[in-house]
């Protein structure tokens, strides 16, 4: 027997959303959380991981959860305290995930609804903002409730 975890399911369907916005700009999208050096090699990358996943307190029958999207801008790998990095193109690419997140997507088939929790734009190795990270929120059944008989 095959099972899919709800988990999964939103977590595939939000790399499928952020694969049809970033395919365009060579960018590399991947399942998984993403390590704080990456980007140094001149390659932005885009990770999709598990946070959590708890029963909503309103029904137990839904599980909220939670994901992290980490986009992570490339970055030169040398310190250099005089160097500028203007946070504009890291923020239009925020902007094109938070657009791309709102409402239908006619390129991807789904019935999930994305709650954007929070952006935090933290600091790449070198100081600067090459780099987002985005709480993601949404709902799927509640795989963890035990029926009981009496």
């Amino acid at each position: 027997m095959t099972v899919t975890p709800p988990i999964t399911i939103a977590r595939d369907t939000l790399l499928a959303l952020l694969t049809t916005e970033f395919t365009a700009d060579g960018f590399l999208i991947t399942g998984d959380k993403l390590h704080k050096s990456l980007g140094h090699d001149g390659q932005t990358r885009i990770g999709v991981s598990p946070i959590q996943e708890i029963p909503w307190q309103k029904d137990n029958n839904v599980a909220l959860i939670s994901l992290l999207v980490q986009f992570y801008g490339a970055w030169e790998a040398r310190i250099d305290p005089e160097l500028q990095v203007d946070p504009d193109a890291v923020e239009v690419y925020a902007e094109r995930f938070k657009r791309r997140l709102q409402g239908n997507d006619p390129d991807v088939a789904t019935a999930w609804y994305f709650n954007l929790a929070d952006i935090v734009y933290p600091e790449d190795p070198t100081g600067n903002i090459t780099r987002f990270e985005a709480k993601v929120t949404t709902y799927g059944t509640n795989t963890s409730l035990v029926a009981t008989t009496g």
